[in-house]
């Protein structure tokens, strides 16, 4: 990865941990917020792995997660096309293209860093 690209995404790691935060002072606590800012920050490690190049838990875990966030983008995608039926469609689909195009770096380096040919789950040969 270039200098260039490596910025860029440190920069967007960046810009997703104070996401994550501020969503926490800013959102009223509650158990849902509570959990999806948990479930975004456990993605913030996978990027922060992906980024450093090094192995955190196991590789199974992280392509579980990776299903789990295109789960959960595909229901929330459905959601906001079904609401768009029946409500201010521009707003609703504008909404989605901005959260789709904030998530999809995050998509794309977890799997990035789950995919079987990532070097960081190259079995390690013992000394």
């Amino acid at each position: 990865m270039s200098g260039f690209w490596r910025a860029c995404w440190w920069g967007y790691f960046v810009l997703q941990g104070v996401a994550s935060v501020s969503a926490l002072l800013i959102e009223p606590a509650s158990l849902r917020s509570v959990a999806l800012a948990t479930f975004f920050g456990v993605g913030l490690f996978g990027l922060w792995g992906y980024l450093r190049n090094v192995r955190i838990g196991a590789r199974r875990f992280w392509v579980a997660y990776f299903w789990l966030l295109i789960v959960g983008a595909g229901t929330s995608t459905a959601s906001t096309l079904w609401h768009a039926l029946h409500s201010d469609a521009v707003f609703l689909l504008s909404l989605l293209l901005l959260a789709v195009v904030c998530a999809v770096p995050s998509w794309v380096a977890i799997w990035r860093y789950a995919s079987p040919g990532n070097p960081v789950w190259a079995v390690q040969p013992v000394a």
